[in-house]
């Protein structure tokens, strides 16, 4: 009646137990849940003894519930984290649940070490994991190829699932990312940051190599005027290369400079391109001397979806400066014959109805936007949005032709002349020199120019280089001729 336990008792092996001597009274008997659900009532397992009842008997029954876990593991082919239409299932795929033991970051799954429930993914890549009375707290992880990624919506290989007591758990899925569909080429800057060569070429940070150390050099080396990207390096006894790329035929170029040892047979290494040994016992002071760089070149060929090389070292550590992978194989034609972009903007119509993509296709630089009065347009937003930098390019595929090229630009930072001057190329070819927007029409002033272009490889190619501070560009248009 006051609330106060007064009589405990345990079960034995056989759920049994017994309270005796107990004091005559009004009493609620209750069973502590040890997991699992009362057979009746909200509150759990409660009776009434009733005074003077020498030889009650109070039976209590549980039940555990049994829910199950399912889900999907499925090829996101538009790597958007949404499975769509057509995207298939991933067939016998290891997917496994942790209880409570996982300690393997890369979800490595142990089968001699730990009781991991598992199973594989059936044809249509589902899976389901039943007879559990919760999966509360409880990780589940699938395997998984080194060259595959998830989406952005993704949240990684191993989830952790929140759900209540005695509920089921469905539509734990993964949208696997495969390799990229269509060949694009390889630029990587070994042991260095992003880089772009005085050619143009945009080669990105170090990355994909595991294994070897990371160094940098600022002294002059012959034969290149890219002093920097031959002044970096990965360099070690064995290190590896791997990067997801489309299956197809490639041209593989690697870049050296020998930029410590300074006589021969101090350093020689082999390289493998896809198992296949390109390089045995090389060494670059013997094949080109002391600071002086030099590149080879081989074909490769991919069939697994990703680069591989591997860097041994034979005398000293193994080196290499910059990787460079060249698509041969033709991409299928493109039939895309306008192009309207906002450079460094959102999607944008005009007020004579021209439909502009949001700024794309661009690689480098920087973007920007701006709010106010442009004179010569009605079109401000398009021309205060901009994208600058001392050197970026922009590339997009369209059919082969005869096209009208149309720069959008408008000055809205400096207002003396001099004060920004670039160059533009399309196609390889000077457009515009020492280009100063302040001297050609003012600040605040929108402005285009035309050209007439000709695509012969399936893709319009742009570059704008500062000579002046920034070049810059504030919308691009393509039309046909």
């Amino acid at each position: 009646e006051d609330g106060k336990t007064r009589y405990k008792a345990v079960t034995d092996t056989f759920g049994r137990f017994r309270i005796i001597d107990i004091i005559a009274g009004m009493y609620n008997v209750r069973a502590n849940d040890i997991g699992g659900m009362p057979t009746e009532g909200k509150n759990g397992w409660e009776v009434m003894i009733p005074r003077y009842d020498s030889s009650a008997f109070r039976n209590f029954g549980e039940w555990t519930p049994r829910v199950s876990l399912t889900g999907m593991v499925y090829r996101d082919l538009n790597r958007d984290g949404i499975r769509d239409s057509g995207e298939p299932g991933i067939a016998n795929r290891l997917v496994w649940i942790d209880d409570g033991d996982f300690n393997e970051p890369d979800g490595v799954y142990d089968p001699i070490n730990y009781d991991e429930p598992f199973t594989y993914t059936d044809a249509d890549g589902q899976f389901k994991f039943d007879g559990f009375s919760s999966f509360n707290g409880k990780d589940v992880a699938i395997a998984h190829e080194p060259h595959e990624s998830l989406p952005k919506t993704e949240n990684g290989w191993v989830r952790r699932i929140q759900s209540e007591y005695g509920q089921p758990v469905s539509d734990v899925d993964w949208g696997i990312a495969g390799p990229p569909t269509q060949n694009t080429d390889l630029r990587i800057n070994a042991g260095g940051p992003a880089y772009t060569t005085t050619g143009g070429k945009q080669y990105t940070a170090d990355g994909g190599f595991s294994g070897g150390t990371t160094g940098q050099v600022t002294v002059d080396i012959t034969n290149t005027a890219d002093d920097f990207l031959y002044g970096t390096r990965r360099f070690g006894t064995n290190f590896n290369f791997s990067k997801p790329i489309a299956n197809g035929s490639y041209t593989l170029r690697l870049h050296f400079a020998e930029t410590f040892w300074n006589e021969s047979g101090k350093r020689k290494f082999n390289v493998k391109v896809e198992g296949q040994t390109v390089l045995s016992n090389f060494d670059l002071f013997a094949a080109v001397g002391y600071r002086k760089a030099t590149t080879k070149q081989f074909a490769a060929s991919i069939t697994d979806g990703k680069l591989d090389l591997q860097f041994t070292g034979v005398v000293g550590d193994a080196i290499v400066s910059a990787v460079e992978l060249v698509s041969t194989t033709a991409p299928p034609p493109s039939t895309v014959s306008t192009l309207r972009i906002n450079a460094g903007g959102p999607a944008y119509t005009t007020t004579g109805g021209k439909q502009y993509v949001a700024d794309s296709g661009f690689t480098g630089g920087t973007t920007g936007a701006v709010q106010v009065d442009i004179t010569n347009t009605t079109d401000d937003a398009l021309y205060g949005s901009r994208r600058f930098g001392t050197n970026f390019s922009f590339t997009k595929a369209v059919a082969n032709g005869s096209y009208k090229l149309r720069l959008h630009f408008a000055e809205t930072y400096w207002t003396q002349a001099g004060q920004r001057k670039f160059n533009v190329t399309a196609e390889g070819k000077a457009l515009l020199n020492n280009f100063d927007l302040v001297a050609l029409v003012g600040s605040k002033k929108a402005t285009t120019k035309e050209f007439t272009v000709t695509i012969t490889d399936g893709k319009l190619d742009l570059q704008f280089k500062g000579v002046v501070g920034d070049a810059i560009v504030s919308a691009i248009e393509l039309v046909p001729a």
